[in-house]
């Protein structure tokens, strides 16, 4: 993550006016290719779905069944970069190893081309492709900032027109707000080296096309956020906390301040219906006959017979 944070730094901030957002994405770059290290760990295969283009990564061991669909940030303006598939070797390696997942980055269209509801039409036949492929075993949805914005609106997508939910949600930072109007964000903007309010507020506007931006479709948060599947999210302290605040209010999420070095162990606590709201706080305790079992469960689905 340090490297991570190197390399983002190292950007300069196109978010400051909405004018050097509108430049900047005259000259977006192509999606970044699939790390080598990735590469090595993976069986890396892409097909489209409705003409965009849909990475799946495989365990070279072999995959076990549970599918995992990854959603990259970027603000819904912005490609996914090399620092987003490092985001995934650095919190997301280990799961696909250790766990036999197999990973499904979709790239949905980006805004102002693209809108929300051009996502959810191609997310829908992506995701039941997902669904049928899985039969009955897990299928999770997972994003960082915007991405994990829209696997919420994904899962709030599901529950409203009566599809199978996904078995639980992976967020990292998730962005859940587009109108930008928590107080505490100007305190924090002169903290962020790359982002800055007045663009993600053009990006969101871009991005809601004829929907309200306080749709729960564009805006999660919006949402009465009961019913959906155990939420994850793994988020920063400095991050203003009302952009969690209604999630967690649900008793279904789990917060994780720090980063999540190793999700293997994180994650171990992901059931079929998703993680224990009553477990303890902090970090999960690792080994033991109980830990096991819970590693089982994100495997298979399905717990082991007790004696």
């Amino acid at each position: 993550m340090k490297l991570t944070d190197w390399l983002l730094r190292g950007k300069p901030n196109v978010f400051v006016t909405e004018e050097r957002l509108r430049e900047a994405l005259r000259h977006n770059p192509p999606d970044a290719p699939v790390l080598e290290s990735l590469r090595r760990s993976c069986l890396v295969s892409t097909g489209t779905v409705d003409g965009h283009e849909v990475i799946t990564l495989t365990p070279r061991s072999g995959p076990m069944g549970t599918e995992v669909i990854y959603l990259h940030g970027g603000v819904y303006v912005r490609p996914l970069v090399s620092a987003h598939w490092r985001i995934v070797e650095d919190l997301v390696e280990d799961l696909i190893r250790r766990t036999g997942a197999t990973f499904v980055v979709p790239l949905y269209g980006l805004a102002p081309r693209y809108t929300a509801d051009d996502a959810y039409r191609f997310l829908d036949t992506g995701y039941e492709r997902v669904v049928q492929r899985a039969g009955d075993r897990p299928v999770f949805l997972a994003g960082d900032s915007c991405g994990a914005g829209l696997s919420v609106g994904l899962a709030i997508h599901c529950r409203n027109e009566g599809l199978r939910p996904p078995t639980g949600l992976i967020l990292f930072s998730p962005w859940l707000d587009v109108t930008m109007t928590n107080p505490g964000i100007p305190a924090l903007t002169k903290l962020d080296p790359m982002l800055a309010p007045a663009g993600f507020v053009a990006a969101g506007q871009d991005w809601a096309g004829g929907r309200s931006a306080t749709d729960p479709l564009v805006g999660p948060l919006h949402d009465t956020l009961e019913k959906l599947p155990p939420i994850t999210i793994h988020q920063r302290p400095r991050h203003p906390p009302a952009r969690r605040r209604e999630v967690r209010r649900q008793g279904t999420s789990r917060r994780h301040p720090r980063r999540p070095a190793r999700l293997a162990h994180r994650h171990s606590r992901l059931r079929r219906g998703g993680p224990d709201p009553r477990s303890p706080p902090g970090p999960p305790r690792c080994g033991g006959p109980h830990q096991a079992e819970r590693a089982r469960l994100i495997i298979t689905g399905r717990a082991e017979p007790r004696a």
